[in-house]
């Protein structure tokens, strides 16, 4: 699976995990995203976002957990006017991840043996 704008570096761990490596996390390391002065398409990037946040829980956590995982991701959503007024967006990214796995994941078994 291949995400663009949001999602790379959970599913890039996943990939590294499943081949044997190991993940560290360091809390005390900060990582910053400094916004870029172009002007991006806000409704494109809520998009990507959620479906590739979908796509990660679908294709690597087994249901019930794939659907938990995107619920712990809408306060976040929430939270942010911007991505408030981009409700068709969102709702456009779960589908087309569901679309491509399946509800419930359907795909998660055989996306973690490629």
């Amino acid at each position: 699976m291949r995400t663009c704008i949001g999602g790379e570096e959970p599913e890039f761990c996943l990939r590294a995990l499943h081949k044997g490596y190991r993940v560290y996390l360091y809390p005390g390391v900060v990582i910053r995203h400094n916004r870029t002065p172009v002007a991006r398409n806000l409704r494109k990037t809520a998009r990507y976002y959620i479906r590739n946040e979908a796509l990660v829980g679908l294709r690597y956590f087994p249901f019930p957990y794939s659907v938990l995982r995107f619920f712990n991701t809408l306060p976040a959503i929430l939270r942010n006017p911007e991505w408030n007024a981009q409700w068709r967006s969102l709702v456009r990214g779960w589908l087309e991840a569901t679309l491509v796995c399946g509800p419930l994941g359907t795909l998660a078994s055989a996306s973690i043996a490629s």
